[in-house]
């Protein structure tokens, strides 16, 4: 299979140009050709399972929805939002991108599919937005999740625990810019081998056994929980963080945002802006742009299953962990600890809710067990882990699918004939994610770019779910397609959940860049317009130039890559 001809015979209106002195001078019928991808068909529905589970992890998918929510949604229900999240994935937008994998079995099919069902100067910037998102995502994985999530409170606990003020001084230290840079550079090398060996070994070797690690981590912070009662946690918050008095939480964070302390309401505007909050609880679909290497691919049944059902196990554990820390803490008291990591640190003397996420932190000071939090941080450092073959998946197969398109070089299509990875186009990627990951630790945007991420993907998303409502109207790759004869009162499903999809995204969008808390005022707002417009005159200076070339990329989008 590796680097195979494959010949494609296009009739008239597939007409290649001919090009002298940059003007069309003749036409002519001419065979097109591609080369196979070189990328090889090795994993099967386990690995594609957990895959998309691993898009998200099911042990930070309640630290961060809760944030958003409570920092953000005054009266917003963290319960209610995420179940309402999972409806909106199961009728919308998780089967409108297992409907778009099984017709377009490819590496970077969501990004062929809006190119060749919409218009590609609509899906390449799109798609370059993800691409964004996803590399600034990689680099706050280490700073965040391994460091703020995992060793700075996990090592802090257990220093404290033990009396040990050599942990402690440890724990301090990896929050610094250096120990941020340091730790974050040797995440990301670890996690690159795995990619660069092959995706057996990447989904198998690596992810599997960090996947399992994560699941337990989940588990046991359940059973510390179910465990637990308010009276052991104002014993220990005292005892962690003595400049906190739990009777007082509630009055600080007033002080802070007065407005944060209302009641559940499930008015419209309320339900609309939590909801939007919960893009990145569910969207178990990031197998997407590698699909092209998943064995059997343009099975529909597989594809809704293998996104739905981690779609569900997400939304369970954000419930469960949710309505757990609720009944122990209270409601008010997690919002006030929310508002101040967030926009009070100073009053805080340790790293146990630095950044304002609350959720991961509570079972470590709840467990009052060497034992179990060291476990505790192992799987948290494991989860983060499980992260990166996604990022890796994705950040490279797109660039695969662009330069199939000759939208750029076509050094970023080669394939490693040894492994059958594009290690050029990985190693180009580590080196942007490593100055993103340098930018984070040593200026003050990370929680700029942490919401912007999600921003710049629910983007991409919305469009994906938009090209599977029109795709009947492509009647060439409707014909062709394996969901066509999924139907309801004669209208196709992929129409209905293709809108639904696009609905539920776009609120995302529209809830994070106008409430001023997530979008810190303007300046998300002209990112993310200024990187759309951007990209979208990129596409027709690149257009422009290849025409020059001799080379019109439109043809591309009138073919298919080559799976």
């Amino acid at each position: 299979m590796l680097f195979r001809k494959i010949y494609i015979q296009y009739d008239s209106s597939f007409n290649e140009y001919k090009m002298s002195n940059n003007r069309k001078t003749s036409f002519e019928t001419r065979v097109f050709v591609r080369e196979a991808t070189g990328l090889v068909r090795e994993f099967g529905v386990i690995e594609h399972f957990m895959a998309n589970l691993s898009g998200v992890v099911p042990l930070f998918a309640p630290a961060f929805t809760a944030w958003f929510i409570w920092y953000a949604v005054p009266g917003g229900s963290v319960t209610i939002a995420s179940i309402a999240a999972f409806l909106f994935g199961a009728f919308g937008y998780l089967t409108a991108f297992a409907f778009i994998c099984a017709t377009f079995p490819r590496s970077g099919s969501p990004y062929v599919s809006q190119s060749r069902i919409l218009h590609p100067s609509i899906a390449w910037p799109a798609e370059i937005m993800l691409w964004l998102s996803i590399l600034s995502f990689a680099a706050l994985i280490p700073s965040a999740y391994v460091i703020q999530w995992g060793l700075a409170p996990g090592l802090f606990v257990l220093g404290k625990m033990l009396g040990n003020e050599a942990l402690m001084a440890v724990a301090s230290w990896t929050t610094t810019p250096i120990g941020i840079i340091v730790i974050g550079t040797i995440f990301l090398t670890i996690s690159l081998i795995p990619a660069i060996l092959g995706i057996r070994v990447l989904l198998r070797t690596f992810l599997a056994p960090l996947f399992a690690l994560g699941i337990i981590g989940l588990l046991v912070s359940i059973g510390v929980l179910l465990s637990s009662n308010t009276s052991q946690f104002i014993k220990f918050l005292t005892m962690y963080e003595p400049n906190l008095k739990f009777d007082e939480l509630v009055s600080i964070g007033k002080e802070l945002k007065p407005d944060a302390f209302v009641p559940v309401t499930l008015s419209i505007g309320t339900f609309l802006a939590a909801l939007g909050m919960t893009i990145g609880t569910t969207n178990s679909y990031w197998n997407a742009w590698a699909v092209g290497e998943m064995r059997r691919a343009n099975l529909v049944v597989r594809q809704v299953i293998s996104m739905v059902i981690p779609g569900l196990i997400l939304m369970s554990s954000v419930v469960v962990i949710i309505e757990l820390i609720q009944g122990i803490v209270g409601r008010d008291q997690l919002i006030a600890l929310t508002l101040i990591g967030t926009l009070s640190p100073e009053r805080l003397s340790t790293p146990l809710f630095g950044g304002g996420v609350v959720t991961i932190s509570i079972p470590y000071i709840l467990a009052n067990n060497p034992a179990v939090v060291i476990l505790i941080m192992i799987a948290i450092i494991s989860a983060a882990f499980t992260f990166m073959p996604i990022n890796w998946l994705i950040s490279t197969r797109l660039l695969f699918a662009w330069s199939f398109d000759r939208l750029i070089p076509a050094k970023f299509a080669s394939v490693n004939e040894r492994f059958h990875t594009p290690v050029f186009s990985l190693i180009v990627v580590f080196l942007i994610v490593e100055s993103w990951l340098i930018l984070v630790a040593t200026t003050p945007y990370l929680g700029l770019v942490f919401t912007v991420t999600w921003v710049w993907s629910a983007v991409s998303v919305g469009l994906t779910c938009l090209s599977c409502a029109l795709l009947p109207l492509r009647k060439e790759l409707w014909e062709q397609s394996p969901i066509k004869k999924y139907k309801i009162i004669g209208v196709p499903v992929a129409t209905i959940v293709g809108l639904v999809g696009f609905f539920y995204q776009m609120n995302g969008v529209y809830q994070y860049a106008a409430i001023p808390e997530l979008g810190f005022g303007a300046p998300q707002a002209y990112l993310l317009a200024a990187s759309y417009i951007v990209a979208f005159a990129l596409y027709w200076i690149v257009r422009a130039v290849r025409l020059r070339q001799g080379i019109p990329i439109d043809l591309a989008f009138k073919s298919l890559p080559p799976e």
